[in-house]
């Protein structure tokens, strides 16, 4: 439906240099489209950019309810695809945000989190962060950084 990556040119100044660089757009039909006036991750360079993801069913658009753990699962195997559909990997994200609209879900986040970056070794920094309300009455929002190898 939608190109996965759609190419606009920003100007960058640099030590008085006129210097171009290439902000590219990534869409991807395997992860919920936005639900607003955003794109779902934009990438300058090595350095990709993923806005917020949370428990949608792509397919649909619906938003899943039920099991805690079920909506994380759901809503990292969102930001899993825009990541990859960005041409990076979870290995390579370097920071994730979480926002819970529940705090006490913090373990529960943790475990379902663990099954994505199980290595505590080489995890990227994260910050988990309790808010009184999210988009829609989701529980659950991550959005993150992460970096694209260039072969």
């Amino acid at each position: 439906m939608f190109p996965k990556i759609q190419n606009v040119k920003i100007v960058l100044t640099y030590d008085r240099e006129l210097k171009m660089m290439t902000k590219q757009v990534v869409w991807t039909n395997d992860a919920p489209q936005p639900v607003g006036q955003y794109s779902p991750a934009t990438r300058y360079g090595n350095l990709l950019v993923v806005g917020g993801n949370g428990p949608i069913n792509h397919n649909t658009g619906e938003v899943v309810r039920g099991n805690f753990k079920e909506e994380a699962r759901l809503t990292l195997k969102n930001m899993q695809a825009v990541i990859e559909a960005g041409g990076s990997s979870l290995s390579n994200v370097l920071k994730v945000t979480v926002y819970l609209a529940n705090i006490k879900d913090f373990d529960e986040f943790n475990e379902v989190y663990s099954e994505f970056f199980p290595d505590v070794k080489s995890a990227p920094t994260r910050a988990v962060v309790g808010v009184a309300g999210l988009w829609g009455g989701i529980s659950v929002e991550t959005e993150c950084l992460a970096v694209v190898n260039e072969e």
